[in-house]
């Protein structure tokens, strides 16, 4: 395992992958960057990645290609930030109710990058009127180090778990972090919103709603954070 740190960069991610294309990539290499300038998350958007924040990547490889790595991956992490994390489907990390990081896993050529972003930033560098739903963490800057040592620690477990095909404990823990649980929400899937009652996932990663009496597994979609339901 190889640590690379960058001070600033366009993104862990992309110099994963410049690693893995110009052959130069070792199972378990591990980006770290103090700041990036082109951080980004799900469908290509814009992740904000000021000093201070926790941006790293992970090569790996020889995994299942599921639909459940990318929930595991919020396990490992939210496990290593504490109890009071909790999971939105497929990839956020939520505190006190509102986004305080993310996982963006990619599959490049024969590997698997895992992108982490987490918002250990001051609190004055966020902008909470271009980003209403987010929220910073606090964590003493001589304890960051221990943190992403326990992210990583953790994601080894996980993976070793995805590989041995050992779901069952990654999907009770991810339902019993999940956000909402238990609540309606809405759904964009498939150019249709569907509202239902979130009941967890699947061994395979899939989201599970119940809408009236019918069970709808989806595999990809975005939770409108915009629109919750209250029950009954």
């Amino acid at each position: 395992m190889r640590i690379i740190r960058f001070k600033i960069i366009s993104s862990t991610n992309e110099i994963a992958k410049w690693l893995i294309q110009a052959g130069f990539a070792w199972e378990w290499d591990i980006i770290i960057a103090q700041e990036q300038h082109s951080g980004h998350g799900r469908n290509g958007r814009k992740w904000f990645s000021p000093p201070g924040g926790i941006y790293l990547s992970i090569i790996v490889k020889n995994i299942p290609k599921s639909a459940i790595l990318s929930p595991a991956i919020g396990i490992a992490i939210a496990k290593a930030m504490g109890n009071e994390i909790k999971l939105k489907w497929p990839n956020d990390l939520i505190y006190k109710g509102k986004k305080v990081g993310g996982v963006l896993v990619e599959e490049f050529q024969d590997w698997f990058i895992i992108g982490i972003g987490i918002n250990t930033f001051s609190e004055n560098l966020l902008d909470t009127r271009e980003f209403p739903s987010a929220i910073t963490f606090p964590i003493k800057e001589d304890k960051k180090e221990e943190l992403i040592k326990s992210i990583v620690e953790n994601i080894k477990i996980i993976v070793g778990m995805i590989k041995r095909a050992k779901l069952e404990p990654i999907v009770k823990e991810w339902n019993r972090r999940a956000f909402r649980l238990g609540s309606n929400i809405a759904i964009s899937y498939n150019d249709e919103v569907i509202v239902g009652m979130l009941e967890g996932i699947t061994k395979d990663g899939y989201l599970i709603i119940r809408k009236n009496d019918t069970i709808i597994e989806i595999s990809s979609g975005e939770i409108k954070e915009e629109i919750y339901y209250e029950n009954g």
